[in-house]
């Protein structure tokens, strides 16, 4: 597509104040606006007077960049889009001197309320690429409110899982500016997008021509910021975010209860964890570059085993699979059907190859090559997934400045990327142990102790279950449960003495109950248990007499088609749907199994952000150093670890419907967990034997 191809979108006006053109929106109602761009001082004068007038009326803005890294030296902002719903500025902050960048700081800075669609880029990119710092960093209001969390209320299919688990894969939607106004308001977002991505191509020189991502590069660096195609774009930008925005909030004060959740709990929270995100997570450098190091010398300690079975060094690829069947065995799994394979492949994934090493009946050889395959796969996933960020960030400031959204998930849980923090293994202290505390402090985090069983309990009124988690052991209980005198023979001691069977069983039961909870089918319950199918059949019969105001909860929740959380939030159960030939929604008529799942996950994230704005009104808003999941943690002066720890545990500890929600808090010292005892950065090949099968 070209411009010519495209509507007017762009006409002349003549006797403004400023360079001024007539913007085509290609909305229904309210079609076109008027786009002033911002050159010099005078310009900024008349901008300026146009915001004050403004003043307590929320404005979009957005950025255009060179595309690099934000904290990359190279980095350049190369204008600045500001908008009502009637009328869009483009600022080429190119084109103004010192003083005019440090007006344009103060007029962002002087004005309370700002929109953005995904804010943090604009919280990042205005940051680091004016002199002058525009936002009030200090301030516990946000500056800046992020319309992705409002779409979270207004569109839940833009927080669902893509495709797994039934989930019809019609369903979700994407969140991005241009999917979403396409969706909402026009088409002409996405159709200016893709006419300038055709005129990167065009004026690209060679050498930036191939693929789709160079010449995107290259021309969001080097078009002219007089071209039509250019200005148009970024001016839609704020026009359609202030637009998307007004109508959202109109939609969600229609809930009140869930406005009131958005506006005093989401929209702040998203600003808190922007701000901390913006200040980044300090990288210990010796120590990542030592754990990119070990995890490298193992990988290739056993490529040569490896490659013995015709396996390459990553451990993955169809010579697995085909080793493993010439040992005689069989995978229980297989992986997703396709149109071109119906039947889908045997799997040798990381269920399963820790299935074989679990599994006593294993023979020798292959367990040994389980154990190699878990070993580099784990290393290799390491490597690219947490610590090539860690390695990154020291080319730019030496902090990773991770992406954290408030409401990531259906369940309202914390999403990230770049990298995937929450999803870090609590039990393998590595990679956490990479990260330190801001200059001159020390981290102290506080979780939840046994907080989605206590949150199950608080749900369902389950007062056996409730008696077991205040006076037992739920996990001993459950697998007297599954595997009855089997356990029960066994020495009470080895219970939580890692190595014996009955640890092993615990842990088993653990993980086999919870996927239970959280809708899995007999099968993987089966499989998590190591037992046949009907023996799992009966062991869940058991668990549910055992827990039967548990059972009713789950039938309940799974029947319902919506599962509404007591903050207001409404949590869809996706695996109910479907999408009719026209686009609507269908329930089917089967239940869920995601009901207790979404309760669970979502009203535990609740508690979280409750804990947290404790916190901020206690004055520890300005120290909080990452969320994840059901932990809080703070970068603080030395001085005040132990009022951290106190806040934190206090903030934290929660009566849920008569159930106590108890949490530990530790000053964890200058990195998040401790590092290996092991780490010199003079000895870099140091490999630890018990990750290696040899």
């Amino acid at each position: 597509m070209t411009i010519a191809e495209l509507p007017p979108i762009l006409a002349p006006r003549e006797g403004q104040p400023c360079e001024s053109y007539w913007l085509d929106t290609g909305c229904v109602v309210d079609r076109g606006a008027v786009l002033y761009v911002v050159r010099d001082a005078s310009d900024l004068y008349t901008l300026d007077a146009w915001v004050s007038d403004r003043a307590g009326q929320a404005l979009g803005i957005d950025s255009e960049t060179n595309a690099e890294h934000p904290w990359s030296p190279a980095f350049r902002l190369r204008t600045v889009q500001i908008a009502d719903r009637h009328t869009t500025w483009v600022v080429v902050v190119e084109q103004l001197d010192q003083a005019g960048l440090a007006m344009l700081s103060d007029i962002i800075w002087r004005h309370a309320y700002w929109v953005g669609h995904y804010a943090k880029m604009e919280l990042n990119f205005l940051g680091r690429g004016l002199p002058d710092m525009p936002w009030r960093m200090d301030s516990d209001a946000p500056h800046i409110v992020d319309t992705q969390t409002a779409l979270a209320y207004y569109d839940p299919r833009t927080v669902m899982p893509e495709e797994k688990d039934g989930i019809d894969p019609r369903l979700p939607h994407l969140r991005g500016l241009k999917d979403t106004s396409t969706r909402e308001l026009s088409p002409i977002l996405a159709q200016v997008e893709e006419a300038m991505h055709a005129r990167f191509k065009a004026l690209a020189p060679k050498g930036h021509r191939a693929g789709k991502e160079r010449p995107k590069k290259w021309g969001f660096a080097n078009i002219p910021n007089t071209d039509p195609l250019y200005l148009a774009y970024g001016g839609l930008d704020p026009l359609m975010t202030i637009r998307l925005f007004e109508k959202m909030v109109a939609h969600i004060k229609t809930k009140p209860v869930q406005w009131r959740q958005l506006s005093t709990m989401d929209w702040p929270t998203q600003w808190d964890i922007d701000r901390s995100m913006f200040r980044g997570m300090p990288v210990d450098a010796e120590y990542a570059r030592w754990l990119n190091a070990q995890l490298g010398n193992l990988i290739d300690f056993n490529a040569s085993y490896l490659a013995g079975y015709g396996i390459g060094p990553s451990g993955s690829g169809p010579k697995v699979g085909q080793a493993f069947e010439r040992m005689g065995l069989v995978s229980p799994k297989r992986t997703k059907p396709t149109p071109a394979n119906p039947n889908g492949n045997p799997s040798w994934d990381k269920d399963v190859i820790k299935e074989l090493i679990a599994d006593p009946k294993t023979p020798e050889p292959a367990r040994v090559l389980a154990e190699t395959l878990q070993a580099v796969r784990k290393a290799g996933k390491y490597q690219s997934t947490w610590v090539a960020p860690m390695l990154d960030a020291l080319h730019y400031d030496g902090r990773v400045h991770a992406d954290v959204r408030a409401i990531g998930t259906v369940t309202g849980r914390m999403a990230g990327r770049d990298p995937a923090l929450q999803n870090l293994p609590k039990k393998d202290t590595r990679v956490r142990a990479a990260y330190t505390a801001l200059p001159g402090h020390v981290l102290v985090s506080c979780d939840f102790s046994q907080g989605e069983p206590r949150t199950m309990a608080g749900l369902s009124g389950d007062l056996e279950l409730l008696a077991v988690l205040l006076e037992g052991d739920l996990n001993a209980t459950v697998a007297a449960e599954s595997y009855g005198q089997r356990f029960t023979s066994l020495p009470v001691t080895d219970h939580k003495r890692a190595g014996t069977e009955a640890y092993l069983l615990r842990q088993r039961a653990k993980m086999a109950f919870l996927a239970w909870c959280y809708g899995a089918g007999v099968k993987r319950v089966a499989a998590s248990l190591g037992i046949e199918v009907p023996a799992a059949l009966a062991a869940v019969d058991r668990w549910r007499a055992r827990f039967k105001a548990l059972a009713r909860l789950v039938d309940q929740l799974n029947n319902q088609a919506v599962v509404t959380l007591e903050s207001g939030r409404e949590c869809p159960l996706w695996d109910r749907y479907t999408v009719g030939d026209s686009g609507e929604l269908l329930l089917r008529p089967r239940p869920s199994r995601k009901g207790l799942n979404y309760a669970t996950q979502g009203s535990q994230r609740d508690l979280l952000v409750q804990a947290w704005r404790r916190l901020v009104e206690w004055g520890w808003g300005p120290f909080l150093y990452f969320f994840v999941h059901d932990e809080i943690l703070l970068s603080v002066p030395v001085w005040m670890a132990a009022d951290a720890q106190a806040a934190l545990k206090a903030a934290m500890t929660f009566d849920f419907h008569g159930v106590p929600i108890e949490c530990e808090a530790t000053i964890e010292g200058r990195t998040w967990l401790p590092q290996p005892e092991d780490f010199t950065p003079d000895a870099l090949d140091i490999i630890d034997d018990a990750e290696i099968a040899a």
